[in-house]
């Protein structure tokens, strides 16, 4: 039979004493649990609430913690504030927002008076402190001039700026600056929004209750919109992005989204790729025996091995073919050979062995400069396809020292202009 207590104009307060305990009972004795229905707040006041539920359902779809803080303008007063996991023995599992470590805040900021100075692609600005990355958008109307390219609105990306006023702007971080021309003015005005970032209090914290940073599994990692890159925050520290724990990352980069690492740029330099990686290089399998220093980029580019020889090579499918090495001696392409004054074949003797000079059809291999034919000891064995020039100390009646043989096997020596003539008189 149900009991019902009505105080229609009053409170009602259940008392027991000091430290007592109140129960409210819905199993009597039975196997099963009935339910406890309050219609109204429930407000708990005390040091600890304790649950021992197998399952609870909560309709909140968000639940407030450290409610009631005022006590700090600038963040929660005890500095972190989460939920936590016990782990039996192991130390408890948190997950915190922690107002000690600083993020990575990305911002649009307007620029109201921006102008392009003369100076090919520099922008000058009377206010904001701009980073070298940020995104700038001309969204206004160019004034006294044009810049070249220029279409509204259109994005470009700082690759220079001096942290205050003055920074230089690119289509790409790799690509040309913006070049600017003047229509009858000295300056260009226009106005832009830049995209930039600043450090903030506060960041969300993975870690167990001794202080250890714990790790994260996850699918996927989303930005914030459309307008919003994905940093990744060092705090200016000299740590890096690490891959770990993978069998032949390196091997297994092939699609345009996938991240590389440093041991994919070393294969993707020496073409050394395996397990289905393409293989065409950046640079042609240039393959080094050891430590290689090098300076790319700048006016006074060099490779330099540790080893006597820098082998290339070209990639053809799967297969390097060597074209090339360099030592001491010179550069050896082929049967070639080319070092100090001389160019030289390395297969000495006939049959097909000849260093070939080959001009395209109806050109000609053209000299400029003295051409001097070192005296050979042997006459030369004679070719059915043309005919064979060459010197010999022995001078004969011609006075050239100079010989032939042609593809008729006739041999003799080319004569001088005096000996022509005399001879000419005499028959």
């Amino acid at each position: 039979m149900s009991r019902i207590v009505v105080v229609p104009n009053s409170n009602y307060k259940v008392q027991v004493s000091t430290g007592g305990t109140i129960t409210l009972d819905t199993q009597a004795g039975g196997a099963s649990y009935g339910t406890v229905l309050i219609k109204g707040n429930l407000d708990v006041l005390g040091s600890t609430t304790t649950i021992e539920t197998t399952n609870s359902a909560i309709t909140d779809n968000i639940i407030q913690i450290n409610s009631g803080d005022t006590s700090n303008a600038g963040g929660i007063t005890s500095g972190t504030a989460g939920i936590e996991i016990e782990r039996g023995a192991k130390s408890p599992a948190q997950l915190l927002f922690n107002e000690a470590i600083s993020r990575w805040d990305q911002f649009s900021v307007t620029l109201t008076t921006v102008k392009i100075t003369g100076i090919a692609g520099q922008f000058s600005c009377a206010s904001s402190t701009l980073i070298v990355g940020a995104t700038i958008t001309i969204t206004g109307t160019i004034n006294a001039g044009t810049i070249v390219g220029y279409t509204t609105p259109k994005t470009y990306y700082i690759i220079t700026t001096n942290g205050t006023t003055t920074f230089t702007l690119s289509e790409t971080y790799n690509g040309t600056a913006i070049t600017t021309t003047s229509s009858g003015a000295t300056a260009l005005t226009a106005t832009v929004t830049a995209s930039t970032g600043a450090d903030s209090a506060g960041s969300f914290q993975l870690r167990t209750a001794d202080g250890l940073l714990s790790g994260l599994a996850l699918e996927t990692i989303t930005n914030a919109g459309t307008t919003s890159d994905i940093v990744f925050d060092m705090r200016n520290t000299t740590r890096v992005l690490t891959i770990t724990n993978s069998t032949s990352y390196a091997n297994y980069v092939i699609r345009d989204g996938d991240i590389p690492n440093f041991k994919f740029l070393q294969n993707y330099v020496a073409s050394t790729y395996t397990n289905g990686v393409p293989g065409n290089a950046l640079v042609s399998n240039l393959q080094y025996p050891a430590t290689v220093g090098s300076t790319i980029g700048t006016a006074n580019t060099s490779i330099q091995a540790g080893s006597s020889t820098i082998t290339f090579q070209a990639q053809v499918a799967s297969s390097p073919t060597t074209i090339g090495t360099m030592t001491n001696a010179g550069f050896f392409l082929g049967n070639v050979r080319i070092g100090g004054n001389t160019t030289q074949n390395t297969i000495s003797g006939t049959g097909g062995n000849n260093l070939i000079l080959t001009a395209a059809s109806s050109a000609a291999v053209e000299v400029s400069g003295y051409l001097t034919l070192d005296n050979q000891s042997v006459t030369p064995t004679y070719v059915s396809t043309g005919a064979e020039l060459y010197a010999s100390a022995t001078i004969g009646a011609g006075k050239t020292g100079i010989y032939f043989v042609n593809s008729a096997n006739y041999n003799d020596e080319l004569i001088a202009k005096n000996r022509a003539l005399l001879l000419s008189i005499l028959f």
